[in-house]
């Protein structure tokens, strides 16, 4: 777990997990910023990465376009939703 984007970004680069849940406003760094660079730097072995947003529901379609996230879900994470996305992370 990290509490900003800076700290986000090392941690995926050092861990490389399969799956990644990024809140959209972290200090720092926002997530896309953060989603963007993870992308960047481990390219093809990039993790599966989910924005997270308090947003409503309406944005989420606009959050979801800009390509740097595979899934966007937003708060409180539904357990139902947690669970499609470790299904999903697994067959990649």
């Amino acid at each position: 777990m990290a509490n900003d984007g800076a700290t986000a970004f090392d941690l995926v680069v050092t861990f490389n997990p399969d799956l990644v849940f990024l809140d959209i406003e972290m200090p720092g760094i926002d997530g896309r910023q953060v989603a963007k660079q993870i992308r960047e730097h481990l390219s093809t072995d990039a993790p599966m990465i989910c924005a997270v947003t308090a947003h409503a529901v309406n944005e989420l379609e606009n959050i979801s376009k800009l390509g740097c996230f595979d899934s966007v879900i937003s708060k409180p994470i539904a357990i139902a939703d947690l669970k499609r996305l470790l299904a999903l992370a697994q067959q990649r």
